[in-house]
């Protein structure tokens, strides 16, 4: 049998970030403990986690480029083939993640630091730091001299049978989405939001649903959470945990949990998903564009998305998705350009 070795091509972007310092060392050190994993101007974070995330890119992408480098596993002496989850680029630094590790790498392809990580873990690679879960799930933050700055220790709820789809971590507070998925004895499946205060060790707020949380989201300014539902949106404040609202979107009544779909908000908080939707009586997947009013803005068929990152989105408004074998660029529910991949 012929073994298949699988490559990655990493495209970098160089962000050059301002920071101003506040006027009292006490501010100061609030900013800095707000900002340490700000992702806004960093150029792919995958923002706030794991491969269901916003993910939003600063920079405008090209129908055209160069490859830079590339690797084959063997080249940094691993000895098996994997595919990766997600792609997070921070500055001079790119990130590869895989099942129960992360691959530091430099932007000349110099592999620099080897994360092992949860399975369920997300990784958030911010502003000055860095966040993710390590094999015991507990939450270490690290400085890009890769230097132990806290572990915060374990996320409630989350173990060997559940999964953090959201982390949004500072070093006052942490939101959180885990999902439990039936465990051992097979329990009814249920998922957790909440607001952790690790330095109280306390919660501010948490809430418990039974179901399947298919995905969730934090708006831009991080005051809400956008959490997808099967073929409902259900929108939380990211204060007092409060529900604001919900609106159905146009798909089948029952996301399958156990059939990929992916999701993102792009710079306006506009929600941007791939799921299936029943067509002629066949099920086929669309992209489609929703506001947090509930009002579907376009929609657009695929063909055969990959479903192991969610979809692209820069500042003005074009969406990048893999579909096949290309690479397209839809903007306002039509391609604006597509690339064969090779």
């Amino acid at each position: 049998m012929a073994k298949i070795f699988y490559h990655f091509v990493l495209v970098f972007f160089l962000v050059v970030e301002i920071y101003c310092g506040a006027g009292s060392e006490e501010k100061k050190e609030a900013e800095d403990n707000k900002m340490a994993f700000e992702t806004k101007d960093v150029a792919y974070p995958v923002r706030y986690a794991n491969f269901q995330r916003n993910s939003q890119v600063p920079v405008e992408m090209k129908s055209k480029w160069n490859p830079v480098w590339f690797k084959k596993y063997s080249d940094i002496n691993i000895e098996y083939s994997f595919i990766p989850f997600n792609v997070l680029v921070k500055d001079n630094l790119i990130g590869v993640r895989y099942d129960a590790e992360m691959l530091l790498f430099d932007t000349g392809g110099n592999l620099v630091y080897q994360m092992p990580l949860s399975g369920s873990a997300g990784v958030v690679l911010g502003k000055t730091a860095m966040a993710y879960l390590v094999l015991t799930h507990q939450v270490n933050y690290r400085d890009y001299e890769f230097n132990l700055i806290e572990n915060i220790g374990t996320l409630p709820k989350l173990d060997e049978w559940s999964v953090e789809i959201l982390m949004r971590p500072t070093l006052d507070d942490i939101l959180a989405v885990v999902q439990f998925w039936g465990g051992p004895e097979y329990e009814p499946r249920k998922y957790y939001i909440y607001k952790l205060l690790p330095n109280k060790r306390d919660v501010a707020w948490f809430h418990e649903f039974d179901g399947v949380a298919n995905h969730a989201l934090l708006t831009n300014d991080e005051k809400n959470i956008v959490l997808v539902k099967q073929n409902e949106v259900i929108l939380f404040d990211t204060d007092e945990g409060k529900n604001i609202g919900s609106f159905k979107i146009d798909f089948d009544d029952k996301i399958d949990p156990d059939v990929p779909s992916i999701a993102s908000l792009d710079k306006n908080d506009n929600l941007v998903i791939i799921a299936d939707r029943m067509v002629e009586e066949k099920n086929k997947k669309y992209l489609a564009l929703y506001n947090l009013d509930g009002k579907e803005l376009w929609s657009f068929p695929m063909n055969d998305p990959r479903l192991d990152q969610p979809p692209v989105c820069d500042n003005d408004g074009r969406i990048y998705i893999i579909d096949g074998l290309r690479l397209i660029c839809v903007k306002e529910g039509e391609i604006d350009w597509s690339v064969v991949l090779k």
